[in-house]
């Protein structure tokens, strides 16, 4: 937890509703959370703890990840978690998220590439619109873009790769 080591931490959301959350997680070290229950018209009450986040300094901010209202070149670390395919311009977020990073800084992507078409038009996604020659792999596309494989398209962004796991579960509830 790098808000526990004294980091500073910022958590970017769009919608109010998870950073509320957060907020609720961080003064309490639990929050309570509707959760839909499959196969019938209600929700159960779903209690999240996080004993580690009490009192972390964690600091909420509501923003749009493709124009972050944080510094570039501020960061050591930035992350995004499922939102490659929840923005209009994954592209944009990339180069964002490197934009943020001061130099040598680490990037953590988690995405489980569920394109959808509200969020994401086909032109954009990668594996569809962003490709590597022929491949619709959209992991192949990622893997290309963050190593300078697109200069055309983002001829400042080139990472070293040192982790990457694929066929992961991925459950959100």
């Amino acid at each position: 937890d790098w808000a526990a080591r004294g980091a500073r931490v910022f958590a970017l959301d769009f919608e109010l509703g998870p950073l509320r959350l957060l907020s609720t997680l961080l003064r309490q070290g639990q929050a309570s959370v509707p959760r839909w229950r499959h196969g019938s018209n209600d929700y159960l009450s779903h209690v999240l703890r996080n004993p580690g986040a009490k009192g972390a300094a964690v600091l909420p901010i509501a923003g749009d990840a493709l124009g972050p209202p944080l510094g570039a070149g501020g960061l050591r670390v930035a992350s995004a978690f499922n939102l490659l395919d929840n923005v209009d311009q994954p592209l944009v977020l990339i180069r964002q998220l490197h934009a943020l990073l001061e130099p040598g800084g680490t990037l953590v992507l988690m995405t489980p590439y569920d394109f959808v078409s509200r969020c994401t038009p086909p032109e954009h996604r990668l594996g569809e619109g962003i490709r590597v020659g022929d491949d619709p792999d959209p992991a192949a596309a990622l893997r290309a873009l963050l190593t300078g494989g697109f200069p055309e398209l983002a001829p400042e962004v080139c990472f070293e790769i040192t982790h990457e796991r694929e066929s992961l579960p991925w459950v959100l509830p």
